[in-house]
């Protein structure tokens, strides 16, 4: 497949045209990665747009006290790095590959030159920024006044609405995650997961196993934390 047919698959690029995908494509350029490895650290320049082709990206940083905070797990389609093009600053978190795929890049003064020429492709970067400020607020909202198993709840719905697939069992989540993933997630401790995660598998309102967790009832889930 091409990567011009690939971009119009992309939410940021699906509202350009076939000769604009044609002329977009020859200043982007990709790379495979491997899990786990890093493509930029908290506090690098940035120079490069990232989009998702295949696999996905945690956004991540490390605490004073050494501990992980993730701030978002990314599926195909997203992008990232956004941030440090449009305000010439150092990275603000690091990204790691959490399952091996390929990203596509696109260099700063090319994205600058593509926001000129594509109006579209503004409206789209604007209303990304807009959700993921409002989903930021929403987890300190969450952090300050709910308590684990709600937090829990709450970034299980979230996970089953960017990373779910339905399944005769439920919907299940695609991102594979440890219980300190989720620890990471919600500030929390991993002891304080575990238990509440055992609390929602004795409801019958998710399973968990190797990794991977389905979700038997995202309405009884969202209940837990909109009270």
């Amino acid at each position: 497949m091409s990567i011009a047919r690939m971009l119009a698959r992309v939410p940021l690029f699906d509202k350009l045209t076939d000769d604009q995908l044609q002329r977009l494509e020859a200043h982007i350029t990709s790379r495979y990665y491997r899990e786990n490895e890093p493509v930029f650290r908290r506090g690098e320049d940035g120079e490069t747009l990232y989009i998702i082709n295949s696999g996905r990206v945690k956004i991540h940083n490390i605490s004073d006290d050494g501990h992980e905070i993730i701030i978002a797990y990314l599926p195909q389609g997203e992008f990232f790095g956004e941030m440090s093009l449009l305000d010439g600053e150092g990275r603000s978190a690091d990204a790691t590959v959490i399952e091996a795929g390929e990203l596509l890049m696109l260099h700063r003064s090319d994205f600058i030159v593509c926001l000129s020429r594509y109006p579209q492709m503004v409206s789209h970067i604007l209303s990304v920024l807009g959700k993921r400020i409002r989903n930021a607020n929403a987890q300190l909202d969450s952090l300050a006044h709910h308590n684990v198993t709600a937090r829990l709840a709450r970034q299980i719905v979230i996970l089953s609405q960017q990373h779910g697939v339905t399944t005769p069992e439920g919907v299940r989540i695609e991102a594979r995650l440890t219980q300190q993933n989720l620890a990471s997630l919600i500030g929390a401790s991993r002891e304080s997961v575990n238990k509440n995660m055992k609390y929602l598998r004795e409801r019958r309102l998710i399973t968990f196993r190797k990794g991977t967790i389905i979700v038997h009832s995202i309405k009884s889930l969202a209940k837990m934390y909109s009270i």
